[in-house]
């Protein structure tokens, strides 16, 4: 098992991967809790217009992503294992709608024939409500739950 230090999103180590976004999420929160969990792994669907009608889209749109079009999806369910990393050509803006761990690393770490030592992959905790920009060149991928109910993150990309 390995011991890997859990920051918080809004400690210093985050900077190079992303940034707090101090944004209202409450009502996309809410909206939020009328999505089903899977009945075990996890789901991603990349656009929900139930999530895209909020006030919040508006901010995503104009104020994150300059007045390019944007999309507001979901990545819900269970998962606890790091099991690959990807990465956009855009940020991703994550919305925390319970707490949860993002497991991240730096795309400039890739090395040769597209390998990446996952022993520098940092994890940070966001908590509920709390939004992050993840720059174009974090790796990433499907959350970590922080308990046995799951998570669930808003996913927001152009």
């Amino acid at each position: 098992m390995i011991n890997l230090k859990i920051y918080r999103a809004t400690d210093k180590e985050f900077l190079p991967y992303g940034k707090i976004l101090n944004i209202d999420t409450k009502s996309i929160v809410q909206e939020a809790q009328k999505v089903k969990m899977p009945a075990d792994g996890s789901i991603y669907v990349e656009s929900k217009e139930e999530f895209e009608k909020l006030p919040i889209m508006n901010i995503v749109r104009t104020e994150i992503f300059g007045g390019i079009p944007a999309q507001l999806g979901y990545c819900w369910g269970y998962n606890d294992t790091l099991n690959a990393l990807e990465w956009h050509k855009c940020s991703e803006i994550n919305i925390a709608t319970t707490d949860l761990i993002l497991l991240v690393g730096d795309v400039r770490d890739i090395e040769e024939g597209n390998r990446y030592n996952s022993d520098m992959v940092k994890a940070f905790k966001l908590l509920k409500g709390e939004a992050v920009e993840m720059y174009a060149t974090t790796l990433h991928y499907c959350p970590i739950q922080t308990s046995k109910n799951g998570f669930g993150c808003v996913v927001g990309l152009l």
